[in-house]
């Protein structure tokens, strides 16, 4: 699925999503033409950034968190 799809899903705007896989949370795949392609399995990591990011933990304690 495309940025927008995953936005969507997760509850996470676009702007953010592309931020979280510049510094290392997510790490996309990429169709053909150099989109972006959001799996299933990274939507639910959006969903688990977000709630942690509710709860004011910082990224550097959510990436150490994803990395387990």
């Amino acid at each position: 699925m495309r940025i927008g799809e995953a936005a969507r899903r997760s509850g996470v705007n676009a702007k953010m999503i592309r931020h979280y896989g510049l510094i290392g949370l997510l790490r996309p795949g990429r169709h053909a033409n150099n989109y972006r392609l959001y799996t299933e399995q990274t939507v639910a990591r959006l969903r688990f950034i977000r709630h942690a990011r509710e709860l004011a933990l910082p990224l550097p304690e959510v990436q150490a968190l994803l990395s387990l």
